[in-house]
């Protein structure tokens, strides 16, 4: 029974800022989190585009509202380039939705699913993922052509 209670305790101690620093998280850089720059460049070979592409795609999202409110609600899910807010996403991403965009549809039953930014309702998850699964997908690289 010690050695559980001790083992417990040991990884109590991990999951903590004391565990963080004593493995020395705190002060490694891979653990630092990314510039606005850097977080750019990895979605851009996430999604496979250029970053001329993605900063065109950001600038001209104002002109088609069902990409411009996914976009948007995931930098406030991220923390983007703004300080991390779920609630903010969610109603971005509840505006895409309503606008038919499955991406908002999937991205809102998440955050229900996680009860981040709304409360935690698993049928109201569940009524989005539907949604997405029965929608035509869109696919953002038409915005260039």
């Amino acid at each position: 029974m010690i050695h559980f209670f001790t083992f417990f305790c040991f990884f109590k101690i991990l999951d903590t800022g004391i565990g963080e620093t004593l493995r020395g998280e705190k002060n490694n850089p891979a653990f630092a989190p990314l510039t606005p720059e850097e977080d750019a460049k990895k979605v851009c070979n996430q999604l496979g585009i250029s970053e001329k592409q993605f900063y065109d795609l950001q600038k001209n999202a104002k002109n088609f509202p069902k990409f411009d409110f996914v976009l948007k609600g995931h930098q406030y899910r991220d923390g983007f380039v703004v300080p991390q807010d779920f609630k903010k996403a969610a109603e971005f991403y509840e505006k895409a939705a309503n606008l038919g965009n499955p991406e908002g549809m999937f991205n809102l039953g998440l955050l229900y699913k996680e009860g981040k930014g709304v409360k935690r309702d698993y049928g109201e998850s569940m009524k989005w993922f539907l949604k997405a699964a029965n929608s035509k997908t869109l696919i953002m690289h038409r915005v260039f052509q």
